[in-house]
């Protein structure tokens, strides 16, 4: 990639918010009990800001908002559209949305009421609050309360967020140091660490 490919525009361009967009979802309904305590906290302010996301529809409207829009209706084939004829941006924009909130609601972290509106749980608010990605809050949530700390390190060393860190200078004699203890310890039981691991990874 240089200057002159990117001035060009030769070099397509795409958007993955698809790919994290649970997390994106459950972060714009989270605002909902924050805009609830900023009401109570300050009831003489009638322009408040409310949340972006209460039910489907305005979570439709939300995507319909994002360059994802852009980009599915310029690029349906990298949205596994294969076939635009029988299934057009607009559908599968909507599948898309449907999924990840089904998905949130599946786990737990997001609850739909009977009025089929969303509103947020104190899983969805931990995990908007602290910027958990959704498959590392996931294994978090299903470890077994009392669980070790092995298993627990465990967890936490395969999470995600971990994925784009790299060592840096002068790091690496404390790395061979750790490779060395471990050589120490007993063998990992894969078939335990496995069952912890964020199904991203799998």
């Amino acid at each position: 990639m240089n200057d002159r490919t990117l001035t060009d525009r030769t070099l397509p361009s795409s958007h993955s918010l698809h790919k994290n967009l649970t997390e994106h979802i459950n972060s714009e309904i989270a605002l909902r009990s924050e805009s609830f305590y900023f009401q109570s906290l300050f009831s003489r302010l009638t322009e408040l800001p409310s949340s972006a996301i209460t039910d489907r529809e305005t979570a439709l409207r939300f995507l319909h908002s994002t360059f994802l829009y852009v980009r599915i209706t310029k690029n349906p084939t990298y949205y596994a559209i294969a076939n635009s004829a029988t299934l057009s941006p607009d559908a599968r924009l909507e599948e898309i949305c449907v999924e990840a909130i089904k998905q949130l609601v599946s786990e737990g972290i997001v609850v739909e009421e009977e009025d089929a509106s969303l509103a947020p749980n104190e899983y969805g608010e931990v995990m908007s609050r602290f910027y958990i990605s959704h498959p590392t809050f996931v294994a978090l949530k299903s470890m077994s309360n009392g669980v070790n700390m092995r298993i627990l390190l465990e967890t936490l060393a395969k999470a995600e967020e971990f994925s784009s860190f790299r060592i840096r200078q002068g790091e690496k004699s404390v790395r061979d140091f750790l490779i060395l203890c471990s050589s120490f310890l007993p063998p990992i039981d894969t078939r335990q660490a496995c069952r912890f691991s964020p199904r991203s990874t799998r």
